[in-house]
């Protein structure tokens, strides 16, 4: 082995570690080489599994966090700064594409919408076949009863016994009756007046006693009414502008014969014209009289025989009255609950509080009863409840509170018991309800006004009255004068006077007749033949009878009077003869539904005035 040359000294580099001492080979031997370290021994895989993978060399140990942090997470590579957002406002966002720009719309129209791809035409529908044309259903205005001033409206002055069409279907909307006028409102508003013009109550310039309308003639003033309400002696009514007005016999208009203006105010809305005492009712629901309170039919506490001539509250403070109504002397209203009052003469139990005590102000009347509409006539009150029962108090001739044996009551009496009435109207001796729009009638027929055929027939309890039609609403007043309104689901009938017999028609021998001046009134007891004397001096003094034959007829009529007067002979259908009082004989031909009326013009004095004659069939 060779010995190492030693570095010099005076070299800076430091000298090597010796190399450690070898064992020296033995001589003719090959140097050893030296033995690799050997390999670990590997632990032999199971047959089938897969060689491990070696594991890699663990991640170096990281310096762990302080104890209150978590561990450092590598940082992301930082976001570029965007500009700061000012301060307040939302960071903006990226803005998309811009959609392109739409042409500007016109200012004020709207946003056009695209159109949808049209759609594919179809083929037209089949031909319908035209829906019919319903007829319409008319109302048609019917009236009957007494005719003696041509109050009816009828262009005659001859009596009705049954209902008879008046005017064109749905022309009027109400009438009202006294007992010498009637009073017709149309649907625009304006108001037509017939029979006697006294006292200037057709509103027509004229006040002779005997120039009257046997057809309605309109009030002079032309105007448009909201409201009216007529009595004997004259009307009282409300224009559409509110104002109030009155012409005839109204006591702060006296015998003005046209519409002559009450006051000044303009906020009426409803009227009730009574004996010598008028009631109306404002826009704000309260009720006002004026006129006579003898009786205490204003309704206010006052005493002796004192006037108002202007309107004064009734109940002041109540602003809650929903209609009114005037009897003789007395009157009624109700308010919007539903309770009744009523005030004035109440000799006859017509007030309905259990007494017969005048009141001269308001009393309340059926406690416990909703009331829904009340009539009066005469010294006699019905009351319909909202549940459609009907109640009468007060005067009870004839029957009218559904009872013969009665004079009078003043407490309300139930009528038509488990009958249910949609309204009902009071004249001055009898009375017409409607239930189920059935007629239903009773009461004194003197002249015709149950409308059931025949004169001088007194009904103590209700009796339908056979009619084609549906019955509406009901209208009359203190007289034996009726109307009504009914419903044409076909044609109208045919104009009669008088009911058709179904019976054999009997045959009439010769008839006399003996009327003496001084009686009030005269009914022979044959069927179909009728006189009326009201004995006053220039009355109308009228025969009339029925024909119920069916073929053309003469009679002969004879008629004697010691006094110098000219009879005119009406037929029925307008045909007049005058002649001279002298002639006592003359035939007339007559035929089947001719009425006969014999009118006796002149002074007539209440004496011994005597007409005699007869009726023969020849």
């Amino acid at each position: 082995m060779i010995t190492p040359t030693p570095f010099p000294t005076s070299t800076s580099a430091p000298l090597p570690t010796p190399y450690p001492t070898l064992t020296p080979f033995p001589t003719g031997t090959a140097m050893p080489v030296p033995t690799d370290t050997p390999l670990p021994t590997l632990t032999p895989f199971p047959t089938g599994t897969a060689m491990p993978v070696p594991t890699d060399t663990p991640l170096p140990t990281l310096t762990p966090n302080p104890t209150t942090t978590g561990g450092p997470v590598p940082t992301d590579t930082p976001l570029p700064t965007l500009p700061p957002n000012p301060t307040g406002t939302d960071m903006p966002v990226p803005t998309d594409t811009p959609l392109p720009t739409l042409p500007p719309n016109p200012t004020g129209t709207a946003m056009p919408v695209p159109t949808d791809p049209p759609l594919p035409t179809l083929p037209p529908p089949p031909t319908l076949p035209p829906a019919p044309t319903l007829a319409p259903i008319p109302v048609q205005q019917f009236v009957w009863g007494n005719n003696k001033k041509g109050q009816l409206g009828l262009g005659t002055n001859a009596g009705v016994l049954s209902p008879l069409p008046m005017g064109q279907p749905g022309e009027y909307s109400e009438m009202q009756f006294s007992s010498q006028n009637g009073a017709f409102l149309k649907y625009d508003g304006s108001l037509w007046l017939t029979g006697t013009a006294q006292n200037g109550i057709l509103g027509n310039n004229s006040s002779a006693i005997f120039s009257g309308n046997f057809s309605p003639v309109q009030e002079i003033t032309n105007s448009q009414w909201q409201d009216y309400s007529l009595s004997n002696t004259g009307v009282l009514a409300v224009k559409d502008d509110g104002s109030l007005w009155g012409w005839g016999g109204i006591q702060m208009v006296m015998l003005q014969s046209k519409a002559t203006q009450i006051g000044i105010a303009e906020d009426w809305s409803s009227v009730a014209n009574g004996q010598d005492a008028y009631y109306v009712i404002k826009n704000d629901a309260s009720l006002w009289s004026f006129g006579r309170n003898n009786y205490g039919q204003l309704g206010i506490v006052a005493s002796g025989n004192v006037t108002a001539s202007t309107p004064v509250s009734v109940m002041s403070g109540t602003n809650d009255w929903s209609m009114v109504e005037a009897g003789m002397y007395t009157g009624f209203a109700i308010k919007n609950d539903g309770t009744m009052y009523a005030w004035g003469a109440n000799q006859y139990g017509q007030l309905g509080d259990g007494t017969v005590v005048n009141k001269s102000s308001p009393v309340h009347i059926g406690s416990g009863i909703t009331w829904s509409d009340v009539f009066t006539a005469g010294s006699a009150t019905y009351g319909l409840t909202s549940g459609g029962e009907l109640y009468g108090w007060g005067v009870a001739n004839y029957g009218l509170l559904g009872s013969g044996g009665l004079t009078y009551s003043s407490n309300p009496i139930q009528i038509g018991s488990g009958m249910v009435f949609e309204t009902a109207e009071l004249g001055s001796v009898s009375t017409a309800t409607l239930s189920s729009g059935l007629l239903y009638t009773m009461g004194n027929g003197g002249d015709g006004q149950l409308g059931n055929g025949t004169y001088n027939q007194t009904v103590t309890s209700l009796a339908p009255v056979s009619f084609p039609y549906s019955w509406l609403g009901l209208n009359t007043g203190n007289s034996t004068s009726v109307g009504g309104f009914a419903v044409l689901p076909t044609a109208t009938p045919s104009p009669t006077y008088y009911p058709v017999p179904t019976a054999t028609p009997p045959v009439f021998l010769m008839i006399p007749f003996n009327f003496n001046f001084t009686t009030s009134s005269f009914y022979p007891d044959q069927e179909g033949f009728y006189f009326t004397n009201n004995a006053v001096s220039n009355d109308i003094l009228k025969l009339q009878y029925v024909s119920n034959l069916t073929t053309e007829t003469n009679f002969v009529v004879n008629i004697s009077n010691e006094s110098d007067q000219v009879v005119v002979i009406n037929l029925g259908k307008d045909n007049y003869e005058v002649l001279p009082f002298d002639e006592t004989t003359f035939e007339l031909n007559m035929f089947f539904g001719n009425i006969l009326t014999v009118y006796c013009h002149g002074n007539v004095t209440i004496g011994p005035d005597i007409i005699t004659g007869s009726i023969a069939s020849i």
